[in-house]
């Protein structure tokens, strides 16, 4: 189904139920775009605003202007807690495989926040899939390849997606683009 839709120039949504992706082919360039939030990441942010709410209420109840070292730090623990699942929501992403420039970027966008990183094709070991509790992450490790190992210095995550069967007939895709080392 992926192969087809790369083959037409179409755009492919992937199902999900954290994020929307979509993936489309412009040229020489594959775009893999988080289109929006699905109903599982609102579960998830709402389940952590209470909770931060609730932990934050009940360090504020004894009192408002407690400035011990425990207080302090629980309650930079729940802000933490709490951008962090805001970044479930409002983080929007778009990674470019960019057949020209044999080169991989990324985008992270969180507010006002921008991140780009460029990886070549030449730094990558090998493409593989993690499962994790929001779906299956379609990754590549980057490091330095050696006679008889490799020394894996990142692992950099493409794009999220929710089913195993999508992640696994994009996976072979992904290397006869990109061929690790």
């Amino acid at each position: 189904m992926i192969r087809e839709a790369l083959e037409e120039k179409k755009e492919f949504t992937f199902s999900g139920s954290f994020d929307l992706v979509t993936l489309k082919k412009e040229n020489s360039r594959l775009i893999f775009e988080k289109i929006k939030s699905g109903k599982n990441s609102f579960i998830y942010f709402f389940v952590f605003f209470i909770f931060s709410g609730l932990v934050f209420y009940y360090m504020n109840s004894e009192s408002l202007f407690d400035f011990t070292f425990q207080v302090i730090a629980v309650r930079i623990l729940v802000l933490l807690l709490f951008l962090s699942s805001t970044a479930l929501i409002f983080l929007k992403y778009h990674s470019v495989i960019d057949l020209e420039k044999k080169e991989i970027n990324l985008f992270k966008k969180y507010f006002f926040f921008k991140i780009k990183k460029t990886y070549p094709f030449q730094s990558i070991l090998a493409w593989d899939i993690r499962s994790g509790e929001m779906g299956y992450q379609l990754y590549f490790k980057i490091g330095e390849s050696f006679i008889l190992f490799n020394r894996i210095l990142e692992r950099k995550t493409l794009v999220r997606i929710s089913k195993y069967e999508e992640a696994e007939e994009l996976l072979p895709i992904l290397k006869e683009i990109c061929v690790p080392k």
